[in-house]
């Protein structure tokens, strides 16, 4: 007995699109899979210039992360300030994950990148400062600054985040199209 044909087409058009950051020139953009003529395809946004995002840091995830060549990512992960224990092999990396909200638009912002952990460590630190005067918000954050950093392996570069408002938040449940409820 086989399972038979799926009737969504694969399962590709069900994945959150991605925040990225490249710390190797400082930018972010969004990543969305589309149905292109010859198949799924990536689209790239740039919005270093205008990045505002409503970040949900109260789910903000830790642990390990391989990011294979061709396959999506594989993940070991616990919520913020719990132990993920020993990386499960070589190729894993300390990282990040955490839900935002760009536009209307839940997407997911994962890295090993040491620049976005230090910038994200330092937006929870200001997140759980002013989580109390804020009950059932999340905080709206703006990029305030990227910084060139030398290292004797060449140059990097590290965002700076401020939070820069607040909104309300029923719950970080996700609608069918992908957007955080609010």
């Amino acid at each position: 007995m086989s399972l038979g044909k799926r009737k969504s087409g694969g399962g590709n058009s069900s994945l959150l699109p991605l925040l990225k950051f490249d710390a190797r020139n400082g930018t972010f953009f969004l990543e969305a899979r589309v149905q292109g003529a010859g198949g799924w395809e990536k689209r790239q946004t740039d919005i270093t210039d205008c990045f505002e995002a409503v970040f949900d840091l109260a789910n903000v995830q830790r642990g390990w992360i391989k990011f294979p060549r061709g396959a999506p990512p594989e993940t070991v992960l616990v919520p913020a300030g719990e132990d993920p224990g020993e990386a499960p092999s070589e190729d894993h990396k300390e990282g990040f994950r955490v839900l935002v909200q760009v536009d209307g638009v839940a997407h997911e912002f994962m890295s090993t990148s040491l620049s976005a952990w230090k910038a994200l460590d330092a937006l929870h630190n200001a997140f759980e400062r002013e989580r109390d005067k804020h009950a059932g918000q999340l905080p709206v954050v703006k990029l305030h600054d990227v910084i060139e950093r030398h290292y004797a392996s060449g140059c990097s570069f590290e965002p700076s985040f401020v939070i820069h408002g607040w909104v309300p938040c029923k719950h970080a449940d996700l609608d069918d199209e992908g957007k955080i409820q609010f």
